[in-house]
């Protein structure tokens, strides 16, 4: 029991960090939700958003590097191309998606999991939690 509460603790410290260093790297409107308790797919998404496919392209490439920071490894290091304008990284307990602004307002993701917890959110770098 103790180990499995160090460990949900530790994973929601690595998605709040990963969640700030996409804000700090360029994403847009950032936000973690902790859908753990309404999924069994997964424990957190993270989804920001992306000014256009060169942006796009330049936050993937450094979100491979920050999550080795973090020591997260990806279950597949991504899905989807990058010109699809929607790239999705499965970490296993957390899902990050980096979509083109066009398609994150399309899709609404947050709105797909309202019975998750907001536990990061940013407005183009500005951030609350």
């Amino acid at each position: 029991m103790v180990d499995e509460i160090q460990t949900s603790e530790r994973q929601k410290a690595q998605v709040l960090a990963l969640a700030q260093r996409i804000v700090d790297e360029g994403g847009l409107q950032t936000v973690a939700l902790q859908i753990g308790a309404v999924s069994t797919v997964t424990d957190y998404f993270v989804i920001t958003g992306a000014r256009s496919l060169t942006h796009l392209h330049g936050l993937v490439r450094r979100l491979r590097e920050v999550l080795g920071e973090l020591e997260i490894e990806a279950a597949q290091s991504q899905k989807r191309s990058d010109d699809s304008g929607w790239v999705l990284f499965d970490c296993g307990f957390v899902v990050v998606h980096v979509m083109l602004a066009e398609l994150r307002e399309f899709y609404e993701l947050e709105r797909l999991w309202l019975d998750g917890e907001v536990v990061f959110q940013a407005t183009n770098g500005s951030n609350s939690a």
